[in-house]
């Protein structure tokens, strides 16, 4: 039985249904402890809530959906989605100082923070770790997770343990510091250079955590070329290919999957003078 409020659309109350469908089943059969690790429940269905809504309505914007079309235009808000919305919120948390680590008992956070961290924040690193492994190794994961550990109570080492042996890579960088800290990721594209048929690109690890990154060759705004790289400490250089192509722009993180701390450093140019001039 599920108490609903007030909705202000169509879509916000189907949003708030499925969302509450999400804890009837998927949590009516892993029975986590939600007051020990609320994440394990409130975040991980955010994060299917999420999909869900992109999948059905990848224009809606629950917060932006209240706005006037106008003002939505005016303000440049038009695409504008849903994840969007939630990053930039649990980011200005994050650059203030007032955040807290996703992995805490859930009386020790702020009125305003559980639902920053618990519901939003986890939604939008688990897309993260998602983007990363890929949609359907992501899934595979979670099915053996509710598989082993259905009618049980798992915790967030079962959690891990699981992605662990089915990707069969070290998720400490997810599991115990993205989730259980608040340290900061950001990396930093600091120059670019032509070596033959390649472009020579340094990045800089400015942040606190070795997470992996995607970055990409941007041609008219599209990728035509993307590779992941895992985290490293300091500096690393990464080579991309440039026979017979030409490429507008470097960028890392490309599709804004990654909560970082900064973005204003990701991106560079191919050619010309003040290559590391953000757009408007």
């Amino acid at each position: 039985v599920t108490v609903i409020g007030q909705s202000y659309t169509d879509k916000a109350l189907e949003e708030v249904i499925m969302h509450e469908v999400g804890h009837n089943w998927f949590y009516g059969m892993l029975a986590s402890n939600e007051r020990e690790h609320p994440w394990m429940d409130e975040g991980i269905n955010s994060h299917n809530e999420i999909r869900y809504m992109r999948t059905k309505y990848p224009e809606y914007n629950m917060l932006l959906d209240m706005l006037p079309p106008k003002i939505k235009k005016i303000l440049d808000l038009t695409d504008y989605n849903n994840k969007q919305t939630f990053l930039e919120l649990i980011m200005m948390g994050s650059r203030t100082g007032k955040d807290q680590s996703i992995e805490l008992h859930s009386e020790e956070y702020t009125t305003m923070n559980y639902g920053m961290i618990v519901y939003m924040k986890t939604a939008i690193v688990l897309d993260y770790l998602m983007a990363y492994l890929g949609e359907d190794l992501y899934d595979l994961c979670m099915q053996k997770y509710f598989e082993k550990w259905k009618f049980k109570h798992p915790n967030p080492e079962d959690l891990k343990s699981v992605f662990e042996a089915t990707t069969r890579k070290n998720l400490d960088w997810f599991f115990d510091e993205i989730i259980k800290t608040t340290k900061k990721i950001d990396y930093r594209i600091k120059n670019i250079k032509t070596n033959d048929d390649n472009l020579i690109i340094k990045v800089q690890n400015k942040g606190e955590i070795n997470s992996p990154f995607l970055i990409s060759a941007i041609k008219n705004n599209e990728i035509l070329k993307s590779k992941w790289v895992d985290g490293f400490k300091d500096m690393k250089t990464v080579k991309f290919e440039t026979l017979n192509q030409e490429y507008d722009y470097i960028q890392i993180d490309y599709n804004g999957d990654i909560p970082e701390i900064n973005r204003n450093n990701n991106t560079i140019k191919t050619t010309g003078i003040l290559k590391k001039i953000e757009p408007l």
